[in-house]
């Protein structure tokens, strides 16, 4: 067989052109448009802007503008601002290992014109007028010129990846990408509590939140970004040891949630995410979760700068700790301590990962968790499922001023539908199919008040669905619409429509049923409302759900359903009572 001439494929060595490095730089830092508010967003906190306002016009893809009342760059340092790797935030190599600023790199601006049409317009503090200066994608920027501007900096990005036709295929729909950005605004204002945020998108106000000097106005941001509930039942902390200060709130378990939403972790005002940190976390909550529930907290760790490499990733989500195990341990601690701190908090008296069961000592058992002396363990070879129920013993109050819990503890689900548990007063039946429903429907009502939109997740692998050319043509006016309740489809053929992210729980259902189902109710009643559009999806989502109930699920929804009803779960219309009197007169 002849041997391939190797020579003849080999291609010399030469440099890069300056423009085409500065795209393949541009692809680490701008991924999406709110990449580019990130990265914006930062340059304008390690300018000292006291108020920064954020403008988008088409979910960030036709225009971003950030402006603030910051520092600004002098005139005769704006052509040095848009050239690759300078920045005025490291000078040497000892800087590396104490980085104190959000941005360091010096490749931010270069990156974005490369990508963009970019105007930078900056007064320096004490300046007589603001300079203007214009850089696109492979043209030398000219002599910048004098505009009328207040002190700061403004910087305009228009036409992202207008250059790099490609990339902006891969870009989503302008309401998923405004979330993007909208997530990324909220999170840099929960880092910096001392700044003043505005958001603006399409010429409309999304929120507008002043500085916050004292406790009330935090307060109040903290529910604006992270909604009522949290606000009102987070547990706020403030822990320090071994050089370490861990601030913020947590949420107490009670408040889980059934996704990961509601996570913000900070490390010396730097949104990161850290496999150290996640399981630090993590395990502060083993034992006070049931599986499927995810805590919320908003916290803020501070370390010396020294102590800390943020250098480790293009986009600076990750860091390294220098002592990762004294800040694991400290995290851990921390959180246990604040949690433990309130009365209500205590561990379930079951292991998570083994549904075994398992009798704790009574000193391990909270007073409101803790049965009557009557109380035992069932005998091995119950249903499995059931073991779990001791974190439900009927329970009693250890004071007067503690009020007894509406629902004792689960003993099964028969006809795959109803959940029996011991009461008090006789033995309660709950529909389950019912009981999700409304769980649904207050879930996804709580998430498009608080959020604008229920919560979804990406299918790793879209499914396109036959719908029908009625409804495919329907999707294709209302796409934009249906991300309201969480679903992102799009039509992908004549009769057909590619799902691409959708609520968690629709997961657990026929989706090939369910989506053609939805769509035709809203395309016959294109104008319900919120709370009809939620119900409908609640109901259909019970209705194709394709697998059997389990006991194992019951926990969150049991712990709803007690906290919903308010201490009087009968008058709910999927509850029922079997009272001692009733139970009495079938056998008498």
């Amino acid at each position: 067989m002849p041997q391939p001439n190797l020579e003849s494929r080999r291609q010399p060595i030469r440099p890069l052109p300056e423009h085409l490095a500065n795209q393949i730089a541009a692809g680490e830092v701008v991924e999406r448009p709110a990449s580019i508010v990130k990265e914006l967003l930062e340059n304008s906190l390690d300018a000292g802007a006291g108020r920064i306002t954020v403008t988008l016009a088409k979910g960030g893809m036709q225009l971003i503008r950030v402006q603030d009342d910051g520092s600004g760059i002098p005139a005769d340092e704006l052509l040095l601002a848009l050239a690759p790797h300078a920045t005025s935030k490291i000078r040497r190599m000892e800087d590396l290992t104490a980085i104190s600023s959000m941005g360091f790199r010096g490749e931010a601006l270069a990156s974005i014109a490369s990508v963009s049409r970019l105007q930078l317009i900056s007064r320096h503090a004490g300046a007589d007028s603001a300079w203007s200066l214009c850089g696109s994608h492979g043209h030398e920027p000219e002599p910048p010129v004098p505009v009328a501007h207040p002190p700061g900096t403004s910087v305009n990005v228009q036409e992202l990846f207008f250059n790099t036709p490609a990339r902006r295929h891969f870009l989503r729909s302008e309401r998923t990408e405004f979330q993007h950005c909208e997530d990324v605004v909220r999170r840099i204002a929960l880092s910096r509590f001392d700044v003043a945020f505005t958001l603006k998108h399409n010429q409309r106000t999304v929120f507008n939140l002043p500085q916050a000097s004292d406790a009330a106005v935090r307060a109040q941001r903290l529910q604006k970004l992270c909604g009522r509930t949290f606000a009102e039942q987070a547990v706020e902390l403030s822990c320090r040891a071994s050089g370490l200060l861990l601030t913020g709130w947590v949420g107490l378990p009670q408040a889980a949630r059934p996704q990961a939403d509601l996570q913000y972790f900070f490390v010396n005002g730097r949104i990161i995410r850290d496999r150290l940190v996640s399981h630090a976390l993590r395990q502060a909550f083993a034992d006070m979760l049931h599986p499927g529930r995810h805590p919320a907290y908003v916290l803020y760790l501070q370390v010396a700068a020294e102590e800390l490499d943020v250098n480790v990733h293009p986009t600076k989500h990750e860091v390294r700790f220098q002592q990762g195990r004294l800040v694991h341990d400290f995290l851990t601690r921390s959180l246990r301590e604040a949690l433990g701190s309130r009365g209500e908090v205590t561990s379930l008296p079951y292991a998570r990962q083994e549904l075994a069961w398992h009798q704790p000592a009574p000193s391990q058992v909270p007073r409101r968790m803790q049965g009557s002396s009557g109380d035992s363990p069932p005998q091995t070879g119950v249903n499995r499922l059931g073991d779990i129920s001791p974190a439900y013993r009927r329970r009693t109050p250890a004071a007067a001023q503690e009020p007894s819990p509406a629902l004792g503890r689960m003993l099964g689900i028969i006809h795959d539908r109803y959940l029996l548990f011991e009461h008090p007063n006789g033995l309660g039946v709950v529909d389950i199919p019912a009981m999700q429903q409304k769980w649904l429907s207050c879930q996804w009502q709580e998430e498009i008040s608080r959020d604008g939109r229920v919560v979804s997740q990406p299918l790793l692998i879209p499914e396109n669905l036959p719908v029908g050319e009625v409804l495919a043509e329907w999707v294709e006016a209302r796409c934009e619409w249906l991300l309201r309740v969480g679903l992102e489809l799009e039509r992908s053929g004549a009769v057909t429509v590619m799902l691409r992210q959708m609520p968690p729980p629709l997961r657990q259902t026929k989706l090939e049923q369910l989506i053609p189902a939805f769509l035709g109710e809203l395309a016959q009643l294109s104008d319900m409302p919120d709370d009809d559009v939620v119900a409908s999806l609640s109901r259909l989502t019970v209705k194709f759900r394709s697998e059997a109930w389990q006991l194992a699920e019951m926990p969150p929804l049991f712990d709803w359903l007690d906290s919903f009803s308010h201490g009087t779960p009968f008058k709910q219309p999927f509850v029922r009572l079997l009272g001692e009197a009733e139970l009495r007169r079938l056998f008498s």
